[in-house]
Order: structure tokens, then C-alpha cells, then sequence
């Protein structure tokens, strides 16, 4: 007997039935399979290896301008004229800004 002969109750519970076996089938597979970026140990320790350096580089990078910015005080009356305080800190500013949009163009240029 056809599945379009049975009642209609019969033949929508027999097809619920295989579509929910062939889902149950299909996640069930998908659980058993590696995930597709899974990577083996030294895999990871390749990927992972290079970011110590970097992040490392970029640290030593950055940790110069705090410096400057906290020693601007002292730098300005040794580098500067000593006629005006004013005057001082805004070329020690004005040194730190350079060197701070220079950085920029520097990387632009590095990129190509």
C-alpha cells in the first residue's frame, strides 16, 4: 500500500518519523566529526609562537610615548630655550605630536 492510501494521520506521522531519524543520523554524524579548524598541538604552537614577538615588538613600540609624556616636564627646559615655560612644553608637544603622526606615515608606507 502507497503512503498517499493510508489515512492522512498515518502517512504525516510516517514521514515526522523518517525526517526526524534522518536528522537525529545527521547530528549525530556532525558530533562525531573533528571540527573543521581543529589543528594539531604543533599546528597551535606555530600559530600561537609568532604572537610573543609581535605583541612584544608592539609593547617596546607604544611604551615610548607614555614616557615621553610623563618626562615632558624634565625634557622640555633641558632641549628648549629657557625663556619661557610656555614655550617649552609646546614644542616638547609639538616634538611628541611629529614623532606621533610620523609613526603613521611610516606604516603606510611600510604596507606597500
Amino acid at each position: 500500500m502507497q503512503p498517499s492510501q493510508l489515512q492522512p494521520g498515518i502517512a504525516a506521522t510516517a514521514a515526522t518519523t523518517a525526517a526526524a531519524t534522518a536528522a537525529t543520523a545527521a547530528a549525530a554524524a556532525a558530533a562525531a566529526a573533528p571540527p573543521p579548524d581543529a589543528c594539531t598541538p604543533n599546528e597551535k604552537r606555530t600559530r600561537i609562537l609568532p604572537l610573543v614577538p609581535a605583541s612584544s615588538g608592539n609593547l617596546v613600540e607604544w611604551f615610548d610615548f607614555p614616557v615621553h609624556v610623563f618626562c615632558a616636564i624634565y625634557l622640555a627646559p633641558a632641549f628648549f630655550p629657557k625663556s619661557n615655560q610656555t614655550v617649552q612644553l609646546l614644542t616638547t608637544a609639538g616634538a611628541f605630536a611629529a614623532g606621533f603622526l610620523m609613526r603613521s606615515i611610516g606604516r603606510r608606507w611600510q604596507a606597500c
